[in-house]
């Protein structure tokens, strides 16, 4: 990710805006590149939570598999709250993956800008070299 933000940050730095022909501002650059960050770490530490909650439940089920085999008793409140817990990890890892996809689209539509600009540019300088 840090890698896709730094082309973006040269790519944004030498485009030029079609409307005022002058250059993206490096305040809009910066505050995109941090909205980023920010939604990476965010889905990270959601995925992370999820996938740790999942585990536990998952583990939780088995314990409880293995334990009417062995005549010992769980209580079947744990069981349905660590179930009611999964599907809401579930729940939140989609909406996580939502926001991902939306952070996907914007930053592909970003390099579709900055590549069509360049373009622009490099076609305008060959038009003015006539």
């Amino acid at each position: 990710m840090e890698r896709t933000l730094a082309v973006m940050r040269e790519l944004a730095e030498d485009a030029v805006d079609t409307k005022t022909g002058g250059s993206i501002p490096a305040k809009e650059i910066n505050e995109f590149c941090k909205e980023m960050a920010v939604a990476r770490e965010h889905c990270i530490h959601s995925m992370l939570r999820y996938y740790t909650a999942f585990h536990k439940a998952a583990l939780s089920l088995r314990a409880f598999a293995n334990s009417d085999s062995k005549g010992e008793t769980v209580e079947l409140f744990e069981y349905f709250q660590l179930t009611r817990q999964n599907q809401n990890m579930r729940v939140q890892l989609t909406a996580r993956e939502i926001e991902v996809d939306k952070s996907k689209r914007r930053l592909f539509q970003m390099v579709q800008i900055i590549t069509n600009l360049k373009e622009k540019r490099f076609n305008i300088a060959v038009i003015k070299s006539f």
